[in-house]
């Protein structure tokens, strides 16, 4: 095979991609070494051709190990939609598990408060997680509970990790009222938590919610998530 002859890394990573869009999640792509002998190509076009399936979210690199098919979880915020990341996360067939990381009193966010209209300046009880899929850590979350919602929320959520599922053994069917999103560069502690390099963007969700029969305000929450482990969707209401 001449020089003349031999893919780019565009074409490679065009059949890598198709290859990787019809394999299941956490599948061993070929290595290197085995890429190099097929095309007849340096390491260095093999590595470029791989690195824009990385960027592109198909295949995850694992330093070491290998390259690994990747899918990144869609994240739909609506309004008809129940706000539980960790349902959605379950129903994709991944892993998911939450840990407490802090509970303290303190004012929520003004904005998710206003839209709540209990925008008074008091403070809430607010539960702030470390959220894994398949013990890679995701994301770091907090949620504030409006006064009087939720009695013992930390014992309940030491029972369930699914805020969703508690609200709902309690009696409520929450739905967002108010949601909002955004990519922004991480706090420090956040990359940290994440295993982020320092100044790295991260999904930024923020939500207002109500009970769905009643309207009566549940909680407000904040949270910070991985772009390469989520793709987020804001749909719209007509």
């Amino acid at each position: 095979m001449t020089a003349d002859d031999r893919p780019t890394a565009a074409a490679i990573a065009r059949e890598l991609a198709d290859l990787a869009r019809t394999l299941p999640v956490g599948t061993r792509m070929p290595s290197e070494h085995q890429l190099m002998r097929r095309h007849g190509v340096p390491r260095a076009t093999i590595r470029r051709a791989v690195q824009s399936l990385v960027d592109d979210h198909l295949v995850r690199r694992e330093q070491g190990i290998g390259t690994f098919v990747h899918r990144r979880v869609e994240y739909v915020m609506s309004r008809d939609r129940a706000p539980s990341l960790h349902r959605l996360v379950e129903e994709t067939g991944r892993t998911v598990r939450s840990v407490v990381i802090g509970w303290d009193r303190v004012p929520p966010p003004v904005e998710a408060a206003r839209r709540l209209g209990v925008a008074d300046g008091s403070a809430w009880e607010r539960c702030e997680r470390l959220v894994f899929f398949d013990d890679v850590p995701a994301g770091v979350t907090a949620e504030w509970f409006v006064p009087g919602v939720l009695d013992h929320a930390d014992i309940r959520l030491e029972v369930c990790e699914s805020i969703q599922d508690v609200l709902t053994d309690a009696g409520y069917d929450p739905r967002r009222t108010w949601a909002r999103a955004s990519s922004e560069a991480a706090p420090a502690e956040v990359c940290t938590r994440l295993g982020l390099a320092p100044g790295q963007h991260t999904w930024l969700l923020e939500s207002a919610n109500v009970d769905a029969a009643t309207g009566e305000p549940l909680l407000c929450s904040r949270g910070r998530l991985r772009t390469d482990l989520i793709r987020v969707i804001c749909e719209l209401d007509g």
